[in-house]
């Protein structure tokens, strides 16, 4: 770190690459605690990466983590929200969403030197960044801040990678542990004196060497020893104990990797004997724990009474299986599901931590979390063994819905909005939606969704806008499930509920938890109702709430622009409506607001020119049109060269005015054929927008009479989509097979094969 060539930043890296355990979380964390580094740098971070997309929202979260972890209010960031576009491309939308993130760390940039100088007075770097697990390298670029935004580097920053290479940083290869090494950390975790005698014999220097001298498979096997140790109640010697856990690792063949031989002995330390045969629970437990829990994230914290009632509730609804052939179920029954978080934790699984609570320093609360990503692993090893198939077969849905009886069960007497909910309360008001929807309990959902109490307490434990938010992506999932089976009044009724929930808050004249909720906040949450009911298609409904939200929005901030954002998505949401006349007023009132805050050389007030010029077109006042798109050409022509995508939508859409408007086929074909080399540049070849522009120009083609290149340019969209959904994730695969199946359809009709046609458009919509 410490070396001027390390550019501030140093990868700690395994020596075969995607090998997991090997100790790399653990050197960065020794190197934080060394006294040099402590004193060298005023404030230490620790932000774990996991595999979540870097989004605004996850970065700002980043961002207010180091700060609270260097003794800053987050606050002081003043980070303005980013607003989403209902119907905006997702390029585009994520381009807008980058440039939000840079003027994020461009204010952390500001803030730390302002730190700097006003408390710690120095002028090297004054923090160092971990960035642990980290799987996308581009992301680790926004935790490089400056100072004042902009100067020189402000921060140094060691990044955690299963990668077998960072770009820009200087490697720290992590070797295996040599045989002393390996000794001491297996002495260390069974409990033995650093000089035992065992140390010395071979069949522990065989038994390391089978275990590739890896870490987590040493600290599992010592672990697993001083539980055995301690279980058999000293009528078993060390070595004796050593030699059965030696056994484990000849299961796995010649050759097999670490991974191989750790997972060789879960299974057997997860299998323990009881009166002469191996119970299942334990696996039973984990399997289900990591399905129900771990979903997301393998480090995710769950409260220890959550856990435990769960894993009750698991063993009781599988006791018809269990009470067959498990030992331990036919000794304790469903009780013995009380053992599992003590085993779990003495074997190393399970990471068991005690936190204070906030209204009682004395009492402390436990969380149970896996510490790695290898063992989390482990639970494909339990649904691929042939001996479990009767308990983990089929088994989420049950799964989740165990832990909503569950809790539910435990809690029934409790209100949700209590003003000090515990561990797990919390958690149920975060995830208790989720888990019903993965467990099919729609009805329950629904009544939960439309719970006053619930909705208070989400609104008093995670702040009002991340309560709306939460709660209106639960509606959204929960539409997604039953929208062919309800009427859309059901949906619609959540929302109200919602909204009324709020506007109590904000009326309430002794604040909760969070004090009271202002008219701004409750302008915001209204901003995501809008949006989430223009999301799933209820235009109408939306424009309800946005009017009411831009109301209270103005009324505390004036003209600015936040309001002209609202104007904005507004404007969209009455398109989608059909009620063109207001989406002319409302994005007419967001151009006003834009000039006077930022001017017209803005690319803000040249998206709202787009925008006015798309609903004229519409509206077929094509002159009109024409006047603010080349407007918006004019000025991002003087503006920086960054906004070449804008360029690209904007001609597209001049085209697609032209186009429209009959008898300008040469202009519109023109435009298309810039707007494609533009966008080409900025997305890539396998984008569906070129695939879009391609058929645009293959329709003036076609009305052109040149029937032969419009073909070509209708194939070459048809590639172009095909590209796309070979790379495609789940959320876009069916939006891109449907314009596939439209467009082949397309070519059919001109190919004069109707019948054919027709079925490719039925197929498609």
């Amino acid at each position: 770190i410490s070396h001027e060539e390390t550019e501030g930043c140093v990868a700690i890296l395994g020596e075969k690459g995607g090998e997991g355990g090997t100790g790399k979380s653990t050197i960065a964390a020794l190197v934080c605690n060394r006294g040099d580094i402590r004193t060298r740098y005023h404030g230490i971070s620790w932000i774990c990466m996991g595999s979540d997309n870097l989004d605004f929202e996850r970065y700002s979260k980043n961002l207010s983590d180091i700060c609270r972890q260097i003794g800053v209010k987050p606050h002081h960031l003043r980070l303005s929200p980013f607003v989403r576009s209902p119907g905006e491309d997702p390029a585009v939308a994520n381009l807008r969403m980058k440039a939000h993130m840079e003027e994020a760390r461009y204010h952390m940039g500001k803030l730390l030197t302002s730190v700097q100088r006003k408390r710690w007075k120095s002028s090297h770097k004054i923090l160092l960044v971990v960035l642990d697990d980290v799987k996308d390298e581009s992301e680790i670029g926004w935790f490089q801040f400056r100072y004042g935004g902009e100067g020189d580097k402000i921060n140094d920053i060691v990044v955690t990678s299963r990668s077998s290479q960072i770009n820009g940083a200087v490697v720290v290869t992590v070797p295996p542990l040599s045989l002393r090494e390996s000794i001491r950390l297996f002495l260390t975790e069974s409990d033995l004196r650093p000089n035992h005698r065992i140390a010395n014999t071979s069949i522990l220097a065989d038994f390391l060497k089978a275990c590739h001298h890896h870490p987590l498979s040493i600290r599992h096997a010592g672990r697993w020893l001083n539980l055995k140790r301690a279980t058999a109640g000293g009528q078993k010697g060390t070595d004796e104990v050593l030699a059965e856990i030696n056994e484990a690792t000849k299961e796995t063949v010649r050759g097999s990797s670490c991974l191989d031989v750790l997972y060789a002995m879960m299974l057997r330390s997860m299998s323990p004997m009881v009166n002469g045969a191996q119970t299942k629970i334990i696996r039973l437990c984990f399997a289900a724990f990591v399905t129900v829990f771990c979903k997301q994230s393998y480090s995710t914290p769950i409260p220890f009474e959550v856990a435990t009632e769960f894993f009750l509730k698991v063993v009781e609804n599988e006791s018809a299986v269990l009470s067959i052939d498990d030992p331990l179920f036919k000794s304790h029954g469903r009780r013995a599901s009380m053992l599992v978080p003590q085993i779990l934790g003495a074997l190393g699984v399970f990471s068991i931590t005690k936190h204070s609570t906030t209204a009682d320093s004395e009492k402390k609360e436990s969380s149970i979390k896996i510490d790695s990503e290898v063992i989390h692993g482990f639970c494909k090893q339990i649904f691929n063994d042939i001996e479990m198939q009767q308990l983990v077969r089929h088994s989420e849905q049950r799964w989740n819905e165990a832990y909503v009886q569950s809790y539910l069960q435990a809690k029934s007497n409790f209100f949700w909005d209590n003003l000090q909910p515990d561990k797990s309360r919390k958690y149920a008001l975060e995830k208790a939606p989720t888990h019903m929807i993965q467990a099919a309990m729609y009805n329950d959902v629904e009544s939960l969704l439309r719970n006053e109490s619930f909705i208070r307490g989400r609104f008093w434990y995670q702040g009002w806008t991340e309560g709306t938010r939460a709660h209106v992506n639960d509606i959204e999932r929960f539409w997604e499930m039953v929208k062919y089976e309800r009427d859309e009044s059901d949906v619609i009724t959540t929302f109200e509920q919602l909204e009324s929930v709020l506007m109590e808050e904000v009326a309430r004249e002794v604040g909760g938890p969070n004090g009271r909720c202002t008219t701004l906040e409750a302008g915001r949450c209204l901003h995501e109702i809008s949006l989430s009911l223009a999301k799933i298609g209820l235009f109408a409904n939306a424009t309800k709430f946005c009017n009411t939200c831009i109301k209270l929005v103005e009324s505390n901030l004036g003209p600015s622009e936040l309001v002209a954002a609202l104007l904005y998505n507004s404007s969209i949401i009455h398109v989608e409506a059909n009620q063109f006349e207001i989406a002319e007023e409302r994005i007419a009132e967001c151009m006003k607001i834009r000039v006077k805050t930022s001017g017209q050389e803005n690319i803000l007030y040249v998206r709202s020119l787009c925008l006015m010029g798309d609903i004229l077109s519409t509206m077929s006042d094509y002159a009109a049109a024409q006047t603010c798109f080349d407007k918006a050409i004019g000025i991002l022509k003087i503006i920086p060269p960054r906004y070449h995508l804008d360029f690209g939508i904007v001609l597209y859409k001049l085209g697609r005015n032209q186009h429209r408007r009959g008898g300008y086929l040469d202009d519109a074909l023109q435009c298309y054929e810039e707007a494609h080399e533009f966008e080409k540049v900025e997305l890539g070849d396998s984008h569906s927008f070129i695939a879009s522009l391609l058929t645009k120009k293959g329709e003036v083609l076609l009305q052109s009479d040149d029937v032969d290149q419009a073909i070509q340019n209708f194939k070459d969209a048809l590639q172009v989509l095909n590209d796309g959904l070979k790379i495609a994730d789940d959320d876009s695969s069916p939006f891109l097979r449907s314009k596939i199946l439209i467009l082949e359809g397309f070519l059919l009709s001109v190919g004069a094969e109707s019948k054919k046609c027709i079925v490719k458009y039925k197929q498609g919509l």
